[in-house]
């Protein structure tokens, strides 16, 4: 979930294939919380989709998402990357949310 401060854009840019985008972004924006930079859809078909996916709190993300419905994979743990937990989403693609620990 790291975004660029510089640029204003995620260092990373997954390109995800969904079989209802305009949907799938929906949820994505109200169970995972992600913002909605650009969307195009001709006929009901999403052509291109930005969002970002910000830096929230691993725990409360993890609430809001299990809360709303996403299929969690793994609770919230401690590793020696950081804390994270993983889910999938509307159509099944996994995730993994990542909160860095302070040393």
């Amino acid at each position: 979930m790291s975004v660029s401060a510089a640029a204003g854009r995620q260092a990373v840019v997954p390109m995800i294939s969904y079989a209802d985008g305009p949907a799938a972004m929906d949820w994505l924006a109200d169970v995972f919380g992600f913002v909605q930079t650009d969307r195009m859809v001709d006929d009901g078909v999403l052509g291109h989709g930005e969002m970002l996916a910000g830096n929230d709190d691993v725990d409360r993300h993890f609430a809001r998402a299990r809360d709303r419905g996403a299929t969690i994979l793994s609770d919230p743990q401690d590793n020696p990357y950081g804390r994270a937990y993983r889910a999938e989403d509307v159509e099944g693609h996994r995730w993994m949310f990542l909160q860095t620990l302070d040393a």
